[in-house]
């Protein structure tokens, strides 16, 4: 391949993802999903002190100071320019881990072409588009470059056996932990390589020694984020790890829907359906494809690179976060996939001249898929439009229904909540998202509404506070009362809306003429989200006299 017709290829590539992304560099959209929870805090700091207090006061969520670095560097710029730059700093570090793939393929490939179509793969592969797409996802990208480039680090150790190559390796590592502790189990999976195929003399101990030479970072960091999830973030309101028997189950089809997204990405959705044949079928695949690659590969080579895609998913699915599965765990497996498949065609003459046709038409695939996934994060209610038509998770249609509900739609969106409680009557996300959506229903009468509710119990605070309120306009007011104070039996739920809750709670205990009403806001004072002044003003209106017409 001449110079010229690498730099159209090249040129072809970035102009993809500029047609991908380009929409979202321009008009740099937050979206409620973690984007103001991550980037409100950091808006003010301006010193390292500014910073504790915010941690110590926990307004910022995780351990992660490289991302909240650079988080906070993007506020700084934004001021300067006077236009927000986090969708073009994604892209800028999506970059940066598309030359860091490139050199690893580079120093393992001996086609130039297959190296640069294993490289435009990995940088349009529709699968990446939501980590590249979406602000929050920043923590994955930088872990990703991190990683990779203390990779090459190692390598370059093995082959000159110079400690400063090490040191490096061992401070890339310590960053990408820094920025999201996916990688953790990266040193294990050096050593794993050493033992595999041991290098000759001095480099072989050096490497071994720098590999070694990470693993207090593995334990220092790892034990940190097991502390602060099961302690100051459970504290925070939010549950990390998932818990109870189907974990074990749950964790296993995640791992065989990633499988199946890195193959064929064709559903790609925010939110999975756990339930979906499509995990089931990932799960199917994996023992095939690992069986193939062996085969292909001889056993050192294909465990190698499937230890890459596999140590960072072991950290999300050995002890199972919340999330069933995210394409952002993905990202490092998804390098693993490209150096795989180049292996692969270069294990033999016939499959080497089959190569680079079949890759540069998946190439092509692949950016006319991601052009059309990135279009789905310009906004909430693309978002979750998308994800509930894509894969129909019953969580994705929950939260589809509120906005379009918030948003004046409350007949299109009770059509959609009552969908997403057929297929999953027990998941408490859609309960909540019926009282969201019946609250705004004035096109059903609110004996209708009522009904609808009392049909799909809950014992979640928004589904009772939508049922109290609609007690309260059919003048049951005892009943109304009640309900209101189990809602504020989880004051966390209600979030902002806490202070306005409360006081129609007091109100409508006092119209249900029962004793101590204002008890249950007693205990609610000490709540962060309490906001003494939102609630006196709402009680105050609430007593006032209505006119008469």
């Amino acid at each position: 391949m001449s110079a010229r017709a690498r730099l159209l290829a090249l040129a072809l590539g970035l102009a993809a993802l500029l047609l991908a992304q380009g929409p979202l560099l321009l008009h740099d959209p937050l979206l409620s999903r973690d984007d103001h929870t991550l980037l409100d805090p950091l808006t003010h700091v301006r010193s390292l002190a500014d910073y504790q207090a915010q941690r110590a006061a926990g307004r910022i969520l995780d351990l992660q100071p490289v991302r909240d670095l650079s988080f906070w560097l993007d506020l700084r710029a934004g001021e300067a320019l006077g236009h927000g730059v986090h969708h073009a700093m994604n892209l800028l570090v999506w970059l940066v881990c598309c030359a860091l793939v490139f050199l690893l393929l580079r120093g393992l490939l001996s086609d130039p072409r297959l190296v640069l179509a294993l490289t435009l793969l990995f940088a349009l592969h529709p699968l990446a588009v939501g980590s590249i797409s979406w602000v929050a996802a920043r923590k994955h990208l930088l872990a990703c470059a991190f990683t990779l480039a203390a990779t090459l680090l190692l390598a370059r150790t093995s082959r000159t056996g110079r400690w400063r190559d090490g040191l490096s390796a061992i401070a890339c590592y310590a960053l990408g932990t820094l920025a999201q502790p996916i990688a953790l189990l990266w040193p294990l999976w050096a050593l794993a390589c050493l033992w595999l195929a041991p290098l000759p003399g001095e480099r072989s101990r050096r490497s071994m020694l720098v590999s070694l030479a990470a693993v207090p970072v593995t334990l220092a960091v790892g034990l940190a984020n097991w502390r602060y999830y099961t302690t100051t973030y459970t504290a925070q309101g939010v549950k990390k790890l998932a818990e109870g028997s189907d974990a074990p189950l749950g964790a296993l089809l995640s791992l065989g829907r990633t499988t199946f997204n890195l193959l064929a990405p064709l559903r790609l959705a925010v939110v999975y359906d756990p339930r979906s044949p499509l995990g089931l079928a990932g799960l199917l695949l994996l023992p095939l494809a690992v069986w193939l690659l062996v085969r292909a590969l001889g056993p050192r080579r294909a465990l190698t690179w499937l230890g890459f895609a596999a140590f960072p998913l072991a950290v999300v699915t050995v002890r199972m976060t919340n999330i069933f599965v995210s394409d952002t765990y993905a990202l490092l497996p998804l390098a693993a996939l490209a150096v795989l498949a180049g292996l692969v065609a270069e294990s033999s003459p016939a499959r080497a001249g089959r190569a680079l046709p079949i890759v540069s038409v998946l190439v092509a695939a692949c950016a006319v898929g991601s052009v059309r996934e990135a279009r789905a994060w310009m906004s909430d209610a693309a978002l979750w439009a998308h994800a509930c038509e894509t894969e129909g998770a019953a969580l994705a249609c929950a939260y589809h229904a509120s906005l379009l509900a918030r948003t004046g739609h409350a007949a299109e969106a009770r059509e959609v909540v009552l969908a997403a409680l057929e297929r999953d009557p027990e998941n408490p996300e859609v309960a909540a998202a019926l009282g969201r959506v019946l609250l705004r229903d004035e096109s059903l009468p609110v004996d209708e509404r009522l009904r609808l509710l009392q049909a799909h119990p809950s014992s979640r605070a928004f589904p009772a506070y939508a049922l109290g309120t609609l007690l309260a306009r059919a003048g049951r007011f005892p009943e109304a009362s009640q309900a209101l104070r189990r809602a504020l039996e989880q004051p966390r739920e209600l979030g902002a809306d806490l202070p306005v809750i409360a006081a129609e709670a007091v109100r409508l205990c006092e119209l249900a003429q029962q004793p101590d009403c204002s008890a249950p806001v007693e205990r609610l004072r000490r709540e962060p989200a309490f906001d003494q002044s939102r609630f006196d003003a709402r009680l105050t209106a609430l007593r006032a006299p209505k006119p008469v017409p």
